[in-house]
């Protein structure tokens, strides 16, 4: 997972009152105002995805994503998973 922007990180700071003022709206409300301001600057749908910078999980390393959110590298030493056998059905 990437690290979010330093740019982004400074740009929430300087606007923490508009920020906070816009997370005390609930959800609903929220994506209205978003959606909206969205819609007025003509951002596509796309440039949020991209924005979000969420990992896709069919590519990442765990070894990679782990310490990102706090898990531990080697997940071995804490889960013991029992081995199994995936289902065949004949057509």
């Amino acid at each position: 997972m990437p690290k979010r922007n330093k740019d982004v990180e400074e740009l929430v700071t300087s606007n923490k009152a508009l920020v906070d003022g816009l997370l005390q709206l609930n959800r609903d409300e929220l994506a209205a105002v978003l959606a909206h301001i969205s819609n007025e600057a003509c951002i596509r749908t796309v440039t949020f995805i991209k924005a979000r910078k969420l990992p896709s999980f069919s590519t990442v390393k765990w070894s990679e994503l782990a310490p990102q959110l706090g898990l531990p590298k080697a997940v071995s030493l804490y889960v013991q998973l029992k081995k199994f056998k995936t289902p065949t059905f004949a057509a």
